[in-house]
């Protein structure tokens, strides 16, 4: 079929409108995508302001986040602003449970960062609702509010992590993240079915089975913790703290030889581990090899100087009396029962 006059026509007509059309397509293209460039600059610009020591870069990260989300309404960067804040409040609660301020003020201004949190986070939620990572940033900032005892900041804390599961749910980090939750509320039974549940996911999960044996030691499942980390040090054969926990869960378990075994590979990957030392020779001393326990406190003067307990401990050991023989507070002969380590770290 030809083609006629008018048709020609009215493409000659059409051509330049296409062109321009397409041009300016191409123009708005260039210009959003210059824009994502841009902010990806800044938020790259923030993230190394955060590396700077001591918190010297947050005030410069949350400009540049907040730069690039002006340019650029990406989760990632409203998840950046959130993760600011969170910190910011962090260091205040410290403060809070260190009693170093407990001021109207500083409660005031850990509401309004919360407030700003959740803001950014429903944001980001908002902007992609199939992020899960944006569920487990609601909460963490819930978490924070939950160490304040808020109203119903554990309730909101778990329904943030369950969302975070309807998006991701062969997330193990995220069932771990529940039962560390629920065990901070002592609800045991839930935070032992969450491990099973991250432990299904991630067999050899070192952070699971290290939570489970913190839990059943709070059961009074002494064995069952001993277990536990003993997979843990099977998982990581590298790691001191580790051998610690197996060596003083034995040593509460008078499985004294098994303690000196455990405590003794801790100091070996770590030979400055003063607390290892300190039980390795209070192991030592329940065997009867007075010598070996006098050698780990004899190390420990070195170190510890002024440490009155080391000192009693030693001048008991080199008289043959039983380490806490003759003790009076605050020294007492249940070191193992304890709230805080006999050894203040340096």
């Amino acid at each position: 079929m030809d083609i006629g006059k008018d048709e020609i026509s009215i493409v000659k007509k059409l051509t330049p409108l296409v062109l321009i059309v397409i041009f300016a397509i191409c123009v708005i293209w260039t210009a959003a995508y210059t824009k994502k460039v841009l902010a990806l600059g800044y938020f790259q610009g923030g993230i190394a302001a955060l590396n700077l020591p001591n918190g010297q870069g947050m005030s410069k990260a949350q400009d540049n986040f907040k730069k690039a989300l002006a340019m650029d309404k990406n989760d990632t960067y409203y998840q950046a602003l959130s993760e600011i804040n969170i910190l910011k409040i962090s260091n205040l609660v410290q403060q809070i449970q260190s009693k170093q301020n407990t001021s109207q003020e500083i409660l005031k201004e850990v509401a309004t960062l919360t407030e700003e949190a959740l803001k950014y986070t429903r944001e980001a939620i908002n902007t992609d609702p199939t992020n899960y990572y944006n569920y487990i940033s609601e909460a963490r900032i819930s978490e924070v509010a939950l160490t304040l005892q808020a109203p119903n900041a554990y309730e909101n804390t778990r329904n943030s992590y369950m969302n975070a599961l309807k998006y991701n749910p062969y997330s193990p980090l995220i069932y771990l993240n529940l039962a560390r939750v629920d065990a901070s509320q002592n609800k045991m039974t839930e935070a032992q079915r969450n491990i099973g549940a991250a432990l299904q996911l991630k067999q050899n999960y070192l952070e699971a089975i290290f939570l489970l044996s913190q839990i059943q030691v709070s059961q009074g499942q002494i064995k069952d913790a001993i277990t536990s980390v003993q997979v843990a040090s099977q998982i990581n054969n590298t790691n001191p703290l580790i051998f610690f926990q197996l060596g003083l869960l034995q040593y509460n378990d008078k499985n004294y030889q098994a303690a000196v075994d455990a405590l003794n590979q801790a100091i070996k990957l770590d030979n400055q581990y003063a607390n290892a030392q300190y039980f390795l020779g209070l192991s030592y001393a329940r065997l009867n090899q007075y010598q070996d326990a006098i050698i780990q406190f004899e190390n420990l003067t070195k170190t510890n100087p002024d440490n009155q307990e080391v000192a009693f401990i030693l001048s008991n050991l080199r008289a043959n009396k039983s380490p806490f023989q003759d003790a009076k507070p605050p020294i007492d002969s249940k070191p193992e029962k304890r709230k805080t380590l006999p050894i203040k770290s340096k």
